[in-house]
C-alpha cells in the first residue's frame, strides 16, 4: 500500500468489532463439534490473524497507550 497525504482514520471500536467477529465465528463453528467445520474455522481464524487483526490487535493497543498516557509517538516505522 502506498502512502496518501490524506490519513486513513480507523475506529478502536470498528477494528475490535472485526476482531469480535471472527473470534464469534470460530467459536460458533467449535460448539457445532463437526470436526470438518473446526478444522476449516481454525484455518480461516489463523488466516485472518494472519492478514489483518494480528496489526489490528497491536494498532488497537498502541492507540489506547498513547491515549491513556498522552505520549508523544515519534515512531515512525509503523
Amino acid at each position: 500500500m502506498q502512502s496518501s497525504v490524506t490519513p486513513v482514520v480507523n475506529s478502536i471500536s470498528e477494528k475490535l468489532c472485526d476482531i469480535y467477529q471472527d473470534l464469534k465465528n470460530f467459536i460458533s463453528a467449535y460448539r457445532s463439534g463437526m470436526i470438518d467445520v473446526i478444522e476449516e474455522a481454525l484455518w480461516q481464524l489463523n488466516n485472518s490473524f494472519e492478514l489483518y487483526w494480528g496489526k489490528a490487535c497491536t494498532s488497537v493497543l498502541r492507540a489506547i497507550h498513547l491515549a491513556i498516557y498522552k505520549v508523544v509517538d515519534t515512531d515512525d516505522s509503523m
